[in-house]
């Protein structure tokens, strides 16, 4: 079965700013006035859209991301999935540069 639907990296940057970000696109005033954090929207919607590319997976009702991770190239973080059928799955986003690019290298996980 081939991969070639699935998506590819894309960017989950967003800046942690003293003022709140909408959509995950920030105006920055000045340089260096934040840190580079994951905007967990982005990796959510990173994992519907894997999900729904994926025709071996159920359909999804809801994907669940931690917030405020720094961006760092090579690190993994987990991000929950509740299917509409009820079962719940793992995805593993992969942050592949530091720009904020990640991708989906193994999947999605059914674990219940």
């Amino acid at each position: 079965m081939g991969r070639a639907n699935l998506p590819g990296p894309v960017s989950l940057a967003s800046l942690r700013l003293g003022a709140a970000c909408a959509a995950g696109v920030c105006a920055i005033g000045a340089a260096g006035c934040g840190d580079s954090v994951i905007d967990h929207k982005k990796a959510e919607a990173l994992v519907g859209r894997y999900v729904g590319a994926d025709p071996t997976l159920p359909a999804i009702k809801e994907a669940k991301c931690p917030s405020d991770l720094p961006i760092k190239a090579g690190k993994s973080f987990q991000c929950t999935v509740r299917f509409i059928d009820g079962r719940r799955g793992v995805a593993t986003v992969r942050i592949v540069d530091k720009k904020g690019r990640a991708d989906i290298p193994d999947g999605v996980r059914i674990v219940g």
